[in-house]
Order: structure tokens, then C-alpha cells, then sequence
């Protein structure tokens, strides 16, 4: 791309990449590195870039200008107001290494207004959620006149695929398109009619996911849907599975552990032969279990018959709002590791995550403990991390288990404290395993 604005891309992309962990282990991106950043983009600009649409900017063939509002969201991740904030501190030698470049009228577009609606979505990010409902509401692009209904119906209460009926009002709403989005994935943003009731929408992850309704780019009503496994459900995805994820059979006890068998992760209709994720889901409502007062605890291995050199072990804990999430990985891999605490982020490239590192061929012991604004790991009853945090997330919707290869889980307890289990998955090595720490 020999545009300006390609190369201010170019230059954004550059500096993103020196700031953040991606691209460690090969130098190019891969699907983690850009789930990692689609999150990170969220939690600082409060808008969702598809991995799709990340995966499609740092093609090296991309020849296109994103959309103003993906602009802003790479800007946001580099602590920018916005994309003309970026350029304009470019062209000052603020944040520039090798690129001096005038400053040049971006975004282009064929279609001025969108100039005005990207500006528009993200504000309205932050501000629809008062204005809706209001009888006569008016902001640039869009009029309110009555108030905006959006629910949902489950066609089944638990497993996966689970179709989902959405019924919507959009009779006192005027702008010039509408849209549905099942999640946070754009890939997932289908039109729709403002005159019609209903749209449905086949949901293939577990999860508490939220769905949106759109005008313009600004989220109208956000509809929160809770889709609930039975018991445990296994699944592998991949960048061939990215959307559609492929399930496993149940886990089965095999060698006092819970596990998927390597001969199915190996079936001919298998292709992993670019690497995969095992995940082990369980998503309930977990007896009303506050995300900010409870206490995790499990034991977990990698299966080292699938070699990879970086072994991670990921562990998500759900809630209305958003997600604590844990990571573990061998003492070389530790820079590879993020994980996020309340509304807060950390990675080991600019932190010492070094406590996080361990054999993770052998089960570790690993807990989280969450007591009134303080999280705190645990790695073979050894304190391991703890930071503090003010984000209240809600209760407890899901927890699940991530392996980049195959991996086994010895037992899950989860409650309000430390000894007090409402949830407990006890596997047939965990007496030997507690024994032996």
C-alpha cells in the first residue's frame, strides 16, 4: 500500500506491534495474538474489531482503508483520542520512529457521511444507552420517537447449536440502516428489516453473550443471552474453526483424569495441522456466585503427545460483564502470557508474569481467589499475582479451561470461599494429587 493513509497504517501497525505481545514466537500474527488485541481494543475504545477484519488489515497484500471507526479503535489501542489524534501527533514526531509524513485528509471515503456516523458510533458506544427509550431522543443521523423494545426466546435451554429468536420494534426509529449483531464479532453483523419483528441467529459458542441492535453504527439495545451447556462440553477451533467450532464426545475418565481421547482429536475429519485449541466448557448460572467474592481452584496438564515448545493453559471465568481470565505457560514462554483482572490488563511483555511459568506437562495446582476488589493466583498454593480492581462484573455465568494442544482437567471446585464448594467436579486422581503438593 503506497497511499498516505497506508502508510500511517503501516506505521500504526508497526508501533501496536512493538507495544503488545503478538508475533512473538514467529514474528508474524497468529489467532491468538489477534484475539488478544480484538479484547484489548475493547476494553480501551469500547468498540469490537472483528478478529476477521484484524486478520485482514495485517494481510501484507491489504490495499484498503479501513473504516473511520477501525481507525479509531487502532488509535484507542496506542492510548490515541482518536485517528486524526494519531496523525497529528505523527506528523509532530510524537510516537514516530522512522516514518516523517505530512499530514494528510483522512479518512477518505466516497460517502461523506460517514465522517459524521463513525464519529456517531463510537459516542454512541457510551451515550445510546441513556437516550433510548425516550419518547422524541435526537442525535445526528438518528431520531427516537418511541421507545425501542428488543428480547429474546432460547429454542432450546441447554446445548449447542441453540437458535435464537430476537423480536425487535423499530417503528420510532429513523436512520438509514439497521442491523444485528448476535456478539461482540462484526462477522457476525447481519441487515435487517426496521419494518419486520423478528430475526433469528444460530449460536455455536457457549457463553453470555451479548446481542445488538443496531442503527447507523450506533448500538441501540444491547440483549444479553445466557447459552448453557450440559454439564461439560468439549470443542477445538482453529483459523479453520473459527466460526462454527468443532465438538468433541465427552470427556471420559481416562488414566484418573478428565479428558478428550488423542485418537479423536486425531480423526481423518480432524485438520490440525495448524495448531488448535481444546476447550472445556461448562456455562450455567452458578447459584448466584459473585464475580467479585469467590474462590477457583482445579488441577491441570498439558498432554505432552502433542508437542508444542510454548504450552499454555488459559482459564475464563464468565460473568454478566465480562470475564476474569488466567494463564499459565513454561518458565521461556512467560512473555506470551495476558491475563486480565477486572477491568485490568496485563501482559509479559511489560510486566514480570514470571510466576506464571511452570511444568505444565505436570498437573499444577492452580486457584484464583477474589475478595472485594483484590484477585489473587495461586500456582501450587504459592501467591503467584495479585492486583486490585473497582469493576463490578456481576455474577458468575461460566467457567472454562483452554489448552493450545491437548490437556486434562483433575478436578474443578468452585464457592464464596475457600472450602465452601458450590460447584465441584472431583476426577479420580484428585485425593492422590492433594496428597502429593
Amino acid at each position: 500500500m503506497k497511499t498516505l493513509e497506508g502508510t500511517y497504517l503501516t506505521q500504526c501497525k508497526h508501533l501496536i506491534e512493538k507495544q503488545y505481545p503478538v508475533g512473538l514466537s514467529t514474528g508474524k500474527l497468529m489467532q491468538r495474538d489477534f484475539e488478544y488485541l480484538s479484547e484489548q481494543i475493547e476494553e480501551k475504545s469500547g468498540l469490537r474489531i472483528s478478529i476477521s477484519t484484524l486478520k485482514r488489515i495485517w494481510r501484507e497484500d491489504y490495499q484498503s482503508v479501513p473504516h473511520p471507526a477501525t481507525l479509531n479503535a487502532l488509535a484507542a489501542l496506542l492510548g490515541f483520542e482518536n485517528w486524526q489524534d494519531f496523525i497529528q501527533t505523527q506528523n509532530a514526531g510524537i510516537h514516530q520512529e522512522e516514518l516523517p509524513l505530512p499530514l494528510p485528509n483522512i479518512p477518505s471515503s466516497p460517502k461523506p457521511k460517514w465522517m459524521w456516523v463513525a464519529a456517531l458510533g463510537a459516542l454512541a458506544l457510551f451515550t445510546s444507552v441513556f437516550l433510548l427509550g425516550n419518547g422524541g431522543s435526537t442525535f445526528e443521523g438518528i431520531e427516537i420517537s418511541s421507545p425501542i423494545s428488543f428480547s429474546a426466546n432460547k429454542t432450546v435451554d441447554q446445548g449447542l447449536p441453540n437458535t435464537v429468536i430476537f423480536e425487535y420494534d423499530l417503528s420510532g426509529v429513523t436512520a438509514d440502516s439497521f442491523f444485528f449483531q448476535q456478539a461482540w464479532d462484526e462477522t457476525y453483523k447481519e441487515p435487517i428489516d426496521p419494518l419486520g419483528k423478528y430475526h433469528n441467529s444460530i449460536y455455536y459458542y457457549p457463553g453470555f453473550h451479548k446481542a445488538k441492535l443496531i442503527a447507523n453504527d450506533s448500538i441501540l439495545k444491547i440483549h444479553r443471552v445466557h447459552l448453557l451447556t450440559e454439564g461439560w462440553l468439549p470443542y477445538l477451533n482453529n483459523e479453520e474453526y473459527t466460526q462454527i467450532p468443532r465438538y468433541l464426545a465427552q470427556p471420559k475418565l481416562l488414566s484418573g483424569s478428565f479428558k478428550v481421547s488423542q485418537e479423536e482429536i486425531m480423526h481423518p475429519d480432524i485438520n490440525i495441522s495448524k495448531g488448535f485449541k481444546l476447550t472445556y466448557a461448562n456455562m450455567q448460572d452458578f447459584k448466584g456466585l459473585s464475580s467479585g467474592n469467590f474462590y477457583l481452584e482445579s488441577a491441570l496438564r498439558m498432554d505432552s503427545s502433542y508437542y508444542n515448545p510454548c504450552p499454555e493453559i488459559q482459564v475464563y471465568v464468565h460473568s454478566e460483564v465480562h470475564i476474569h481470565k488466567l494463564a499459565f505457560s513454561s518458565k521461556g514462554c512467560v512473555r506470551n502470557v495476558w491475563i486480565k483482572l477486572g477491568e485490568k490488563y496485563f501482559n509479559g511483555q511489560d510486566e514480570d508474569l514470571s510466576a506464571l511459568g511452570t511444568d505444565l506437562f505436570n498437573y499444577q495446582k492452580v486457584s484464583l481467589e477474589v475478595r472485594d476488589g483484590l484477585a489473587s493466583i495461586f500456582l501450587n498454593e504459592e501467591l503467584a499475582f495479585q492486583t486490585s480492581f473497582k469493576e463490578d462484573m456481576g455474577e458468575i455465568k461460566g467457567i472454562d479451561f483452554r489448552f493450545y494442544g491437548l490437556g486434562e482437567i483433575d478436578y474443578v471446585r468452585m464457592g464464596p470461599k475457600k472450602g465452601d464448594w458450590t460447584f465441584q467436579e472431583e476426577f479420580k486422581g484428585a485425593a492422590n494429587l492433594e496428597n502429593s503438593l
